[in-house]
Parts: C-alpha cells; structure tokens; sequence
C-alpha cells in the first residue's frame, strides 16, 4: 500500500512538472519549475522502489541521485521567480548546481555516501559513506539559501507577487522541514530509514499549495485558458490527496481490524468524501476561477 500510494503521488508530481513546463516552455521560471518537481517526483519514485523491497541497491542509487538535485534546482528557480534576484550570484547558483550534479553521479557510481542496504526487522537500514555528512550540509545548507531567497522576496513584495510567494515559502517550509528531518537527519544519527516513507508525503503540501496557488493565485503565470471542468478534476485530485496520504499511515492497522469487505467500504466512503468537497465548492458557486486569463479571479 505504501509503494502503490507513493508511485500516485509520484505520477501527480510528475504531472504537475510536466504542465507547468508546457505552458511556457521558453521561460526559465517554468523550466527551473519544471526540474525541481521532475527530481522530487523521482525522488518519490525512488522511496517508493525501496519500499517495494526490491532491487535495494538500484533503487537506493537513483533516489540518492534524484535528491540531490532537489535543493539546487529549488534554489535556481527562486532565484528566478518571479524576477531574478541579486543575491545569491550566478557563480552561487553555478556551484549549486555543479555540487548536484557531482553528488548525483557519485550516488549512482560508488559507495561514497551509502552502501549495503538492507531491510531489517525495524525497516530499512543501510551504511552511511565518507561522503554522507557533506550531502548532508550541501542539501541543508542549500535548501536553506533557498528558503532565505524566498523570505527575502515576499518581504519586498506587494500585492498578488507577495501572495504567490507567501505559497511558495509555506510549502517548501513544510515540505522540506519533514522530509530533511525523516530522510536526511535522522539516517545521518541513528543509520537507520525506517521512516523514510513518511518524507514524501510531505511532499503533499507543496503539491497542494503550489497547485492551489496556480488555480487561485496564477502562482506561475500560465496564460491559459482552461475549461471549467478541467479545473474542477484537478481540485478533486488535490482534495484526494490528504485521503490518501491518511489511507497509507492507517492502512496497516485498519488491515489487521477490519475484513475485505469492510476495508472496501470505508475506502468506497472515505474517496467519496474526498470527492464530494470540491464538487459542494464548485456547486454553491465557490469553485476555483479559470486559469490565468480566463475571466476568473
């Protein structure tokens, strides 16, 4: 249940990169968008290969790979958004960059910041490398550089700029305090991950916020018209995701209390909830605006 619900959020991450980018292809804010959510998607992808049991080492080297262009691409596209900023400077961002690209190779090719994983009795454990606690400072002190560009913008901002970025800080404070705590700080102290699987779904809350401030907030601009309708599928994919966020923490107790035709009830009425909110929304006339130009808002 755990693989099966982190592959959906992977799929609805990916989704999401995949149309922003589509948008406006030519723009670098849509493009650095687009990388730092391909490389959460497929970090997610990866947490959910491990967790299959499978394949440890594989898996172990492309989620290792995918994380560490996460940070670098998040700080490259808040320095872009919504203009490009003065601080931090080209050759900042370059080394970002590169540091990324470095540790993601070194994931896929060598031991140097893990080896041996393995699933125990307590969950997934493997060895930490020579090179793990200077991941571990590239990936905080990365990902915190790019927190501190974002503050530093919204405290400028006025009006609709200073909104969209208020979404953006929320989520990657949310997002990034859990899961650098589950996935990153914990494995650095104790060697072991058994609650890795716990990190991306935080990765809910950028999902939510992001795709709630496009709909409502034009967060990246899209310039699109988009049908009613379609607007109103994506609110119930969003609504549904807490549900299953929920569904995967309480599976396994609810799997040992309840039997098969129970289990498919409560799942028939807890998607059916989920559903329900945003078609009530959209029903009493507080559903999401079009997109971008479309007459809303």
């Amino acid at each position: 249940m755990t693989s099966l619900s982190l592959v959906l959020l992977a799929m609805i991450v990916l989704a999401l990169a995949i149309f922003v980018w589509r948008a406006r292809p030519e723009s670098p804010i849509n493009r650095w968008f687009a990388a730092f959510t391909t490389s959460g998607a497929a970090w997610v992808l990866g947490v959910a290969g491990l967790h299959s049991g499978i394949l440890l080492d594989l898996w172990s080297r492309f989620t290792f790979a995918s994380a560490s262009l996460i940070p670098a691409t998040l700080l490259t596209f808040v320095h872009v958004y919504p203009v490009k900023g003065r601080w931090p400077s080209a050759v900042w961002i370059r080394c970002a960059l590169l540091t990324a690209v470095a540790f993601s190779l070194l994931s896929l090719t060598t031991p140097f910041l893990f080896s041996e994983p393995t699933f125990t009795a307590t969950g997934l454990r493997r060895k930490s490398g020579p090179l793990y606690p200077a991941f571990a400072v590239y990936f905080v002190v990365t990902w915190s550089s790019a927190l501190f560009v974002c503050f530093s913008k919204w405290r400028e901002a006025r009006g609709q700029t200073r909104t969209q970025l208020q979404y953006l800080a929320a989520a990657m404070l949310l997002s990034g305090t859990g899961a650098i705590t589950s996935n990153l700080i914990v494995p650095l102290l104790t060697g072991y991950s058994r609650h890795s699987w716990m990190g991306p779904y935080f990765g809910v809350f950028v999902v939510v916020l992001i795709a709630h401030a496009i709909i409502r907030h034009r967060l990246m601009d899209l310039r699109l018209v988009v049908h009613r309708s379609l607007t109103l599928t994506i609110a119930i994919l969003v609504s549904l995701l807490p549900v299953a966020l929920l569904l995967a923490v309480l599976w396994p107790r609810l799997s040992a209390l309840l039997d098969a035709d129970h289990l498919l009830a409560l799942l028939a009425a807890v998607v059916a909830g989920g559903l329900l909110i945003p078609v009530a929304r959209g029903g009493a006339g507080g559903g999401p605006p079009p997109f971008g130009g479309g007459g809303g808002g």
